[in-house]
């Protein structure tokens, strides 16, 4: 009998310094999984980076920091026939559209980069106008009409395009050249002194 108490004894210990250990480990446990869940959520939030002209935006390389097509300026759905806008700068942004019953200022620019150009060769054209309107640029070879995609004017009436003569359907031979700015129902329009030739 009183062995047995002896090894009860013996035994106690040894149970409490277990138990103590296991205590322990789980409290270790919880405050690393807390300080994970902490760091956790101070990087996850997004970082904000200002823009030329002020505007804050989410960057775009931190988890939920995406940027919208609203908080971008000038950010715009580029065209899907491979036309790109090449407006830049903080100037892109749209302009406010003018009353219905303003005329458009006829269009100035350089329509077309180089008038001699090949089906491939890169071509680029601008478009100044009234602010806020649209313009679109248009190459008629007899009965037949191609144009460069209808775009709206920035803040500084201006938009531009980047394009080949193969992307918009030309074909071998010369294009009247003309820029058409409109404003709802009102409309301007100047033709290129010299058409585009094709080759």
């Amino acid at each position: 009998m009183l062995n047995q108490s002896k090894n009860h004894s013996n035994k106690a210990p040894g149970l409490r310094r277990s138990t103590l250990m296991i205590a322990l480990a789980l409290i270790v446990v919880f405050l690393g999984v807390c300080a994970f869940v902490l760091v956790k959520h101070y990087t996850d939030k997004p970082k904000i980076t200002k823009t030329q002209n002020g505007a804050a935006i989410s960057n775009p390389n931190v988890p939920g920091g995406d940027i919208s097509k609203d908080s971008a300026p000038g950010a715009s759905t580029p065209p899907s026939n491979g036309i790109s806008n090449s407006k830049d700068g903080t100037a892109n942004e749209p302009g406010s559209a003018p009353s219905p019953d303003t005329q458009p200022a006829k269009p100035i620019g350089d329509f077309v980069s180089s008038h001699q150009a090949a089906l491939g060769t890169p071509e680029n054209s601008t478009c100044t106008t009234t602010a806020g309107t649209n313009c679109q640029i248009k190459f008629t070879s007899g009965s037949v009409v191609k144009s460069l995609p209808v775009q709206d004017t920035n803040r500084d009436g201006s938009t531009s395009w980047d394009w080949t003569p193969q992307e918009i359907g030309l074909t071998a031979g010369q294009w009247e050249i003309t820029a058409i700015a409109t404003n709802k129902t009102l409309s301007a329009a100047t033709t290129d002194s010299m058409p585009l030739t094709v080759q």
